[in-house]
């Protein structure tokens, strides 16, 4: 670096211009240790991050070192680059296949502009479960195996985002000891018994924000989330639209939460143990005009999940009144605010 400015400065006494000056010094990033580049190249899109093996003989294999894979079939859909399908698929299966024994912290897949088979998809998911993955983030809008006994076996979970069809089965007590996010939506979520027999139990000693929304439910049993440490919880749920003649209910224990989020009919029962501790809540009541016998029902639902957040210092509250051909019919917006 010294010799490089000294250059700088006797180029300027011989009258040349500062910014006409062109400073060539050495290429400092090429001889950072591999694994600091890996980490550097995790951050990009990795068929960017597998380009860099054009720079030069030095950087042929450096992105194998990297530890976080993002695929997204839609950054390659548009423009002279465009990717069709099957060059996408093999290009993941190439990557995966290079990286086989490499550990993987963060795994992001994005596939919005094609459908894929199943069984494909599901054999991408289920290679990195094996990699002591943190970060997973997958969205996918059509049906896939999911491996459920994989998700459930991982210990090394950080943080979950799961945006696609899928059906979870979940065994009677699952535990994700490191997990401190959870954001599910779109997911059936099937007891792993045949017999129904017991409730479910979902231990989440680390976990600091779950948010689910347009999930299925689908148990008979009671299902309870143990989170001690749950700061902010947020559920979106419709079971009036489910044919499922049976009715369950959500339990969580979070001593620690302070914000908590619902939007949904309540057809299905949401308790919350200790939950004094909440300082905002937002209950958005999802009233259906068809359903003229419920309206009493739903009156004493409303009333019992509101007694459960009396202690909130803010709390929103609206109802939205629909039918079957359009929604949004009225909106009643009530906003409480309570200060100590």
């Amino acid at each position: 670096m010294n010799s490089i400015i000294a250059t700088r400065n006797n180029e300027t006494a011989k009258g040349v211009p500062a910014e006409e000056i062109v400073v060539v010094g050495e290429d400092i990033i090429s001889k950072l240790h591999e694994s600091i580049l890996g980490h550097i190249l995790s951050f990009l899109p990795s068929m960017e991050a597998v380009h860099t093996s054009v720079l030069s003989k030095r950087w042929v294999d450096v992105w194998k070192s990297i530890t976080g894979l993002q695929f997204n079939d839609s950054l390659h859909c548009f423009g002279k680059n465009k990717m069709n399908k099957q060059n996408f698929e093999r290009f993941v299966n190439w990557v995966l296949l290079h990286l086989a024994n490499s550990s993987i912290k963060i795994f992001s897949l994005c596939l919005t502009c094609y459908q894929y088979d199943s069984t494909l998809v599901s054999t991408w998911i289920s290679s990195i479960f094996e990699r002591g993955i943190k970060n997973l983030h997958i969205q996918y809008s059509d049906e896939v195996n999911f491996p459920s006994h994989s998700l459930f076996s991982c210990s090394s979970l950080v943080q979950l985002v799961l945006q696609m069809k899928c059906t979870l089965s979940v065994p009677i007590f699952a535990s994700l000891p490191n997990l401190k996010i959870l954001n599910i939506s779109g997911i059936k979520l099937v007891s792993e018994s045949s017999t129904y027999s017991e409730d479910l139990i979902l231990n989440f000693p680390n976990l600091k924000v779950l948010e689910a929304r347009g999930c299925e439910w689908l148990t008979i049993q009671n299902i309870t989330i143990q989170a001690p440490l749950l700061e902010r919880f947020s559920i979106a749920i419709w079971r009036s639209l489910s044919d499922e003649p049976y009715k369950s209910s959500i339990t969580v224990f979070a001593p620690c939460l302070t914000d908590f989020s619902y939007e949904g009919d309540l057809e299905q029962d949401i308790v919350l143990l200790n939950s004094l501790s909440i300082l905002s809540a937002s209950v958005v009541i999802v009233v259906d005009e068809d359903r003229t016998d419920r309206m009493e029902k739903l009156g004493y639902q409303a009333h019992k999940l509101l007694a459960q957040i009396c202690e909130v210092q803010q709390l929103k509250l609206l109802f939205y009144k629909v039918c079957f051909y359009f929604m949004l019919l009225c909106e009643l917006e009530i906003l409480l605010r309570y200060v100590e």
